[in-house]
């Protein structure tokens, strides 16, 4: 028995591996540059770094599939349950943004979000310290798991 696949059929899969592996590297290199932010915390982590203000930013498209939905509304309950003081004062901040919306361009550029994605912004030093939280994303199955995981994060950081 013989396969054979004519060239219009190879060239639609070499396009379409070149398109893929265009893409890893894309995000790669995206998320590539949130590492010295993330390296700046992690070579504080023997000291206690308290923050002066944390923002948590979760990013969005207009159409939102549930997973992405379900990141937003976990961390806002999270938020208003365990910390309401602190949201009270402006301690911490949350903000959920729709990144397709050409207002909110300054921001989305800013914490460098190309997609669905929640950020946490740790203030100190009168800098900010931007890191991407893709922890999240494997909690979903889980609200109590979820909401315990930001609150005890955003805790060793007040």
């Amino acid at each position: 028995m013989e396969i054979s696949i004519n060239k219009k059929t190879v060239k639609i899969i070499g396009i379409v591996l070149i398109s893929v592996i265009a893409l890893v590297i894309i995000q790669a290199l995206a998320r590539g540059t949130n590492t010295q932010a993330q390296d700046d915390v992690v070579g504080k982590t023997e000291e206690k770094i308290t923050a002066e203000r944390i923002e948590v930013i979760h990013f969005h498209a207009t159409q939102q599939c549930w997973s992405c939905i379900t990141v937003g509304d976990f961390t806002q309950k999270s938020l208003k349950n365990r910390f309401p003081d602190e949201l009270e004062s402006g301690k911490i901040f949350f903000k959920s943004i729709n990144y397709e919306l050409p207002e909110n361009l300054e921001i989305t550029q800013k914490y460098k979000a190309y997609g669905s994605s929640l950020f946490i912004n740790l203030i100190y030093d009168e800098q900010d310290h931007i890191s991407e939280d893709v922890q999240v994303w494997r909690l979903l199955n889980s609200e109590i798991q979820f909401r315990k995981y930001i609150g005890d994060k955003l805790e060793k950081y007040l």
